[in-house]
């Protein structure tokens, strides 16, 4: 090797310590500079990951207190525990029967109809059948869509009563919606 040194002119050996110079500056580039880039760069993508979910993360917790008064004010209408469907049919036509009551109502027929479970709820149907002033009846039906008991009346059909100016007669459906608690369900 050292015949090839010495046979090499001036201008030779320093293109051949370039040409080393550089072989050895690929070879580092691709052994260590190169996966220490590229690992620096995952890096940088995970911070940048982390930093987006602390910021999401954040801004839930700026609501939380918002997030805690709406479910107190949304949590009386969660069940707490299912109860029975018996007592729960029974207590459904006994608001319906107080809420009757009230309104001056006659209920002719007040039946349990069926029950439809949904995803993430119960709903409790109830025929009813029933006489009253115009006035009773429009207080009826506000007063079983404004109750805090979930009620809806889903469908009515309203005639007027025959032999009666002022009355009228109508049958309606009735819904009331239980939402249990998600670990209930």
């Amino acid at each position: 090797m050292q015949k090839f040194f010495s046979k090499l002119s001036g201008k030779e050996k320093n293109k051949l310590y370039i040409a080393i110079i550089i072989v050895l500056l690929v070879v580092f580039d691709r052994l260590f500079l190169g996966p220490v880039l590229n690992k620096l760069g995952m890096v940088d993508g995970q911070i940048q990951t982390q930093e987006n979910s602390m910021k999401r993360d954040s801004r839930f917790l700026a609501y939380e207190d918002r997030i805690n008064a709406e479910y107190n004010i949304f949590s009386k209408y969660l069940t707490k525990e299912l109860g029975e469907e018996d007592i729960v049919k029974r207590d459904f036509l006994g608001s319906i029967e107080q809420l009757a009551t009230k309104s001056n109502v006659s209920l002719a027929k007040n039946t349990f109809s069926h029950i439809q479970k949904q995803k993430d709820s119960l709903e409790y149907f109830t025929s009813l059948d029933c006489t009253a002033t115009l006035e009773d009846m429009l207080n009826f039906i506000y007063n079983i869509n404004s109750s805090d008991d979930l009620l809806k009346v889903t469908t009515f059909n309203m005639s007027p009563k025959r032999g009666a100016a002022n009355e009228v007669k109508v049958s309606m459906t009735v819904m009331k919606l239980i939402i249990p608690q998600a670990d209930v369900l």
